[in-house]
């Protein structure tokens, strides 16, 4: 399903929260992005790190920067444009979004739940991840013991979070930004069936999984925002900021270097 989205100019400034008023960075606007949405409820969880998450593909390789971000509902609408609940995406000024961002944390409407550089290979794949693991049991195996059966519970792991996934062409030009969210229900519920001399109960998990994908060329001094689904059982929504990062001043060293 592809979603063209469209924002309208928004002049709500003040968001008020119990009896307490609290003025908020002036908006941020940008072009909408079209984004490729899919989502479903499942017992299994989009979300499957690696073994090894420390590799890293081999190549020329494209800096960038992903920060994942959990925002206020009212202030994403306010200050970035974004809808009070569905996918988005928005091409924004990074350093006017990262102010906002920064002014939202410091009010206590954004949570960056983690920022890092992402080397971006030509035809390959990078991406990070912001995990919760939940142990639960997820049935049980029989083992007989002399004349009984005895029921061993079988444990196994939940992954709920955030994945962002980035991929970009030859010259670095266009990145196509993939971010996987999967929430866990909780309570998980639970089913009782009967067993060797009495009932056995075990965990059934159930994941709201989304899924968002936009490609867009990120200049310099340019960001991608993407983001607006909500974060299980709160007011907040999920975004994340992807951007390049400004290159550093040339040292003597380097001048030397390129004498």
């Amino acid at each position: 399903m592809r979603i063209a989205l469209r924002t309208s100019a928004l002049a709500l400034l003040v968001l008020t929260t119990a009896c307490q008023s609290v003025s908020l960075p002036d908006p941020v606007r940008g072009p909408e992005l079209d984004v490729e949405y899919t989502g479903t409820v499942s017992s299994e969880s989009w979300i499957t790190p690696p073994a090894d998450i420390s590799v890293q593909p081999e190549g020329e390789g494209f800096q960038y920067s992903v920060t994942v971000y959990t925002v206020d509902r009212d202030a994403a609408r306010s200050v970035l444009g974004l809808p009070s609940l569905g996918p988005a995406a928005l091409q924004v000024d990074r350093s006017a979004a990262r102010s906002a961002l920064d002014r939202l944390e410091e009010l206590g409407l954004a949570d960056p739940l983690h920022e890092a550089p992402i080397e971006l290979v030509a035809g390959k794949t990078s991406q990070m991840y912001v995990i919760n693991q939940t142990a639960y049991v997820a049935g049980f195996d029989l083992e007989s013991a002399r004349d009984a059966y005895l029921a061993d519970p079988r444990v196994e792991v939940a992954n709920d979070g955030v994945q962002v996934k980035l991929e970009t062409a030859a010259n670095g030009a266009a990145v196509a930004t993939e971010m996987t969210i999967a929430r866990l229900r909780k309570p998980m519920p639970r089913i009782s069936v009967a067993g060797p001399g009495a009932p056995v109960t075990f965990q059934l998990p159930v994941f709201v999984n989304d899924r968002l994908r936009v490609t867009t060329p990120i200049a310099d001094g340019q960001a991608a925002v993407l983001g607006g689904l909500p974060v299980m059982d709160t007011e907040n929504v999920v975004l994340a900021f992807v951007f390049k990062p400004e290159a550093g001043p040339e040292t003597d060293a380097d001048q030397t270097a390129g004498d």
